[in-house]
């Protein structure tokens, strides 16, 4: 599985603080503008089962503020959005650069993890400005996906991360070896299965 670094700067700031994501450091969003109804439906009670076990904070259903969001974010290890894009209506994100620290994220939205042009400048996206406000790495989609399959994927991949947490028998999961593995739950393999791409260190996950 591939990953990708932006530029020596993003490691700059993550390389000094490598080490594992700490799961029990978490918080969600999902479906923030309450339009996906068969999203929450399913992933509520799916992050919930973890987040129960590890007391995550989360919000669904409505848009927190963004003093919340910082808040949560510069507290937390880890950060799953579940939702439209990457949460733009929650925060824009290049006001991360304020934030004290980012979380490694899976934004699991359509696009999330798209770069687009900006004439003869380096192309702009919200997965950078995660990377160059400290996240270790930020898993994104590179296109529109549909929401059945796309949830499928992210209940799978983020499955095998922390199901393997729990148990501490276990040693931790790289998240790029999870998303490898769980690309083929998609009915369509590549239009969605092939979206999404991990940018930045692919730290393990533990608890």
């Amino acid at each position: 599985s591939k990953k990708r670094c932006a530029s020596n700067q993003e490691l700059d700031v993550t390389v000094p603080k490598l080490r594992e994501i700490d799961a029990k450091r978490c918080w969600y969003a999902v479906d923030i503008e309450g339009n996906l109804p068969m999203t929450r439906a399913v992933m509520v009670p799916f992050i919930r089962k973890y987040g129960d076990v590890w007391d995550w904070k989360g919000v669904v259903a409505e848009i927190p503020s963004e003093g919340v969001v910082r808040s949560y974010h510069e507290s937390a290890e880890l950060f799953i959005y579940c939702g439209h894009g990457a949460g733009d209506k929650m925060c824009e994100t290049n006001h991360f650069r304020k934030y004290l620290s980012c979380p490694a994220s899976l934004l699991w939205g359509c696009s999330s993890g798209q770069l687009r042009a900006t004439g003869v400048y380096d192309p702009r996206g919200p997965a950078l400005h995660y990377l160059l406000a400290g996240a270790p790495f930020v898993l994104g989609n590179l296109w529109d996906v549909t929401d059945k399959d796309i949830d499928k994927l992210s209940m799978e991949c983020m499955k095998r991360v922390f199901d393997e947490s729990i148990n501490s028998d276990s040693e931790s999961r790289d998240i790029s070896d999870a998303l490898k593995s769980s690309r083929n739950v998609c009915k369509l393999k590549y239009a969605v299965g092939c979206a999404p791409i991990i940018y930045g260190l692919p730290f393990k996950i533990s608890s």
